[in-house]
């Protein structure tokens, strides 16, 4: 075999190989949030869920990396809840901060009976981003007790929605609250510096989408077993807690009824 025919199948294995990469890439980031139709919005989402979903979608294994930068939902209360809760919100909602009082009385009352999570549904107001970036950034880094300080901190300042805070002071606030839920500034600055590769983004992204495979059109938003609680009031709120409590309680006894009959 001369050398211009070695050239010439040189040139096609790497032409080959090319394309394939091509493909695969192109293929991987054609719509990255496609793994989010497999997911169970119903239910609490951990890391394992999204890992598993992501390589049912990719049809590969995830990277260390890629695992690591997954961020699970934020949640209160007992996870093998019968009764779970759901919060769509975004910081920089004027009707989320009017209503925080309220959540916190309920969530307060039925945390060792109801599992609460909460997701975020950015309606692109001039703060939204900065501001669930914030909070999922602490949760990176301290957990879901981490998160609740801070979220409780972004709700209660005015400031978020109103015009966009100039950057200085969005800083310079951010780092305070940060401080305030325990997290190290350093760290915290480090993930909001770059939240496009940190899981930070797509946590954004993965909720918001999550949330219009669930009919979320706007926030607040709350889902008592997946449903949607239509009047969003204190007592409807609290009276459909009620309901799912006792329906669940109802499954129950007829179980253990079952259970003693056999």
């Amino acid at each position: 075999m001369n050398k211009r025919l070695w050239v010439v199948l040189g040139v096609l294995v790497l032409a080959v190989f090319g394309g394939l990469l091509w493909y695969k890439n192109v293929s991987e980031s054609t719509d990255q949030l496609a793994y989010v139709d497999r997911l169970d919005g119903t239910k609490l989402i951990t890391r394992d869920d999204v890992v598993a979903a992501k390589e049912a979608e990719l049809g590969r294994s995830l990277t260390d990396e890629e695992k690591d930068n997954i961020i699970a939902d934020h949640y209160d209360g007992p996870t093998d809840a019968k009764v779970v809760v759901i919060e769509w919100e975004d910081f920089a909602c004027s009707h989320c901060q009017a209503f925080q009082t309220y959540a916190e009385k309920i969530k307060e009352d039925y945390k060792d009976r109801v599992l609460f999570i909460v997701r975020d549904f950015s309606l692109n107001y001039p703060n939204s981003v900065a501001t669930l970036s914030a909070g999922n950034a602490v949760a990176k880094l301290g957990g879901n007790e981490a998160f609740w300080k801070m979220s409780e901190q972004l709700f209660k300042d005015e400031k978020w929605i109103s015009q966009a805070v100039p950057t200085s002071e969005r800083k310079a606030l951010f780092e305070e609250y940060a401080k305030n839920a325990g997290v190290n500034i350093d760290d915290f600055n480090s993930l909001i510096n770059n939240i496009a590769n940190n899981g930070i983004e797509e946590k954004i992204d993965r909720d918001k989408r999550l949330g219009e495979n669930m009919g979320v059109t706007g926030t607040p938003t709350w889902m008592v077993n997946g449903e949607t609680v239509e009047t969003l009031s204190e007592s409807d709120i609290r009276a459909a807690i009620e309901a799912a409590l006792q329906e669940a309680e109802g499954n129950s006894d007829e179980s253990a009824d079952a259970t003693n009959e056999s």
